[in-house]
């Protein structure tokens, strides 16, 4: 198992995540990502917060970014039209 670490992007700074977790591989830590997004997103929606993540950078033990899921790329078809 490796360690991912999930920084979340901002319009103005990325908040890094400074603990991490363990996945098998990068493509369940890109799952985890999403889930991850999502979540977040909906959480700020429903607090009525100006701050909506933008997006999740999954990255490795030296902080090097492995990969990064955008909120576009994980919308539903119907919202990604506006």
């Amino acid at each position: 198992m490796s360690r991912y670490y999930f920084n979340v992007r901002h319009q103005d700074c990325v908040l890094p995540d400074p603990d991490g977790s363990e996945w098998p591989s990068l493509e369940d830590a890109r799952k985890e990502a999403v889930e991850a997004l999502l979540d977040l997103v909906a959480n700020s929606i429903a607090a009525r917060s100006s701050r909506i993540p933008l997006g999740v950078d999954v990255a490795d033990d030296h902080g090097s970014v492995l990969l990064t899921v955008v909120l576009r790329d994980v919308l539903p078809p119907a919202l990604q039209r506006t």
